[in-house]
């Protein structure tokens, strides 16, 4: 009896072997993140185009753990082709360019319930860190953001659809 992990990756090195010349003429590489699943990826692609060594494309942005950049060079001297790029514009060089004063404005607009919502989306962008540096731009309390903001994005329905609360006192009192 084949175990199901077992006969799931051979599916999907058949699939990488019949779809990689199909990609011919195209720039053929693998985006790859040090993680679990691109170098599961990863390593399924070289069984199945074996002698190609297809390029593993990894996008240093500065961020990472430094364990990531070590366990990149231990790939290439396990034979990897991993190849470094730098983006062009980082997501902290946008924050220099006044991007926080414009979220911080925007946020400021925005209802009760779409602040924590806003904050939650903005602060999952960036992942590990992300909460208590949007918390500091948008200055609201992370808490907020991660009890509040995160668990309402995970509702299947907006439960507050139509309860907006008005700024301040009711106008109306």
């Amino acid at each position: 009896m084949q175990k199901p992990l077992a006969a799931k990756v051979q599916e999907t090195v058949r699939y990488l072997r019949a779809l990689w010349p199909r990609l011919d003429g195209k720039h053929r590489f693998v985006a790859f993140s040090t993680g679990k699943d691109s170098l599961a990826l990863t390593a399924m692609l070289y069984e199945a185009v074996e002698s190609e060594r297809p390029i593993c494309l990894y996008s240093h942005h500065g961020l990472e753990f430094p364990s990531n950049l070590d366990y990149l060079e231990e790939l290439k001297e396990r034979g990897f082709a991993v190849s470094t790029v730098n983006p062009f514009l980082g997501y902290f060089d946008l924050m220099e360019r006044g991007v926080e004063r414009k979220m911080k404005r925007f946020f400021d607009w925005l209802s009760e319930k779409d602040r924590r919502r806003y904050a939650a989306v903005e602060a999952t962008k960036l992942g590990h860190g992300g909460i208590e540096y949007i918390a500091r731009v948008l200055q609201c309390d992370p808490k907020t953001i991660r009890q509040e903001g995160l668990t309402e994005l995970e509702e299947p329905e907006d439960l507050a659809a139509g309860r907006i609360r008005k700024k301040g006192v009711d106008a109306n009192r």
